[in-house]
């Protein structure tokens, strides 16, 4: 049974759209578990895309687990559901932002607030600052009824917060709604990886147990004249989520 061809929208990555679009077939079984997906050319006709899009859509299925490749055999079905842990590659800004997109926040609280000592601290802002926090749960897209990945905090520039009524039920990255309302576009971010015990109330929201280990991403996003747009801190439960990144080395190095 083929599938029909995909319509894609400019507003999400082709890659992200084919694997959505196989995850439905082999969730319907259409590939059942043990059978051969077509080939790359073959997925490349069928979804008019290129190799490379082919490309990244199987590695996008395949980190959920729901295929595998050997050579000389294919790339098998071994699974009709992702597996509980999100993972995500990075090359790019776009990759970045793609997490929002594959990710929604649920629970989330919304409150304009003057950042404390320590919070200043961890921004790298003036104590008393006004900043829009927005805090919440956020569960994969792919996998909405899987524990919450993270529980993650951002503070979006006070200058910016006619965004409010504009995040619930947005689906993408808080940055992009400040570009769409004020024209200002997040051209670099700066992010911190480390480790981290959860406290009671972090362990409560996320169904973990108190002091397990979790990774906690910081991140800063700012315009191009340095101005910050927003800050994020988001805390990851072992075992729920990875970060996977590559690293080329540059021409005539």
């Amino acid at each position: 049974m083929q599938s029909p061809v995909v319509n894609f929208a400019p507003a999400r990555p082709r890659y992200a759209l084919l694997a959505e679009r196989l995850m439905q077939d082999i969730a319907q079984e259409v590939y059942p578990v043990g059978a051969t997906l077509p080939t790359e050319a073959a997925l490349c006709n069928q979804y008019n895309v290129s190799r490379h899009t082919v490309r990244e859509a199987l590695r996008r299925l395949q980190e959920l687990g729901l295929i595998a490749s050997r050579q000389g055999v294919g790339t098998r079905v071994i699974a009709t559901e992702p597996t509980r842990q999100y993972s995500q590659s990075i090359g790019s800004i776009d990759e970045l932002l793609q997490y929002a997109v594959d990710t929604r926040l649920s629970d989330v609280e919304i409150a304009e607030v003057d950042v404390t000592e320590a919070e200043a601290a961890e921004i790298g802002c003036k104590p008393g600052q006004r900043f829009l926090k927005i805090s919440g749960l956020r569960e994969t897209v792919a996998d909405p009824d899987a524990a919450p990945i993270a529980w993650t905090e951002i503070y979006v520039n006070g200058a910016f917060s006619g965004i409010r009524d504009d995040v619930a039920g947005h689906s993408g990255a808080i940055s992009h709604l400040i570009y769409q309302r004020y024209g200002h576009q997040a051209e670099d971010i700066r992010q911190i990886i480390s480790s981290c015990a959860l406290r009671k109330a972090e362990s409560d929201q996320l169904d973990a147990p108190r002091g397990s280990p979790a990774m906690r991403i910081r991140r800063w996003y700012t315009a191009g004249d340095g101005e910050l747009l927003e800050y994020s801190v988001s805390l990851h439960p072992a075992g729920r989520f990875s970060f996977i990144s590559r690293v080329r080395r540059e021409s005539g190095s």
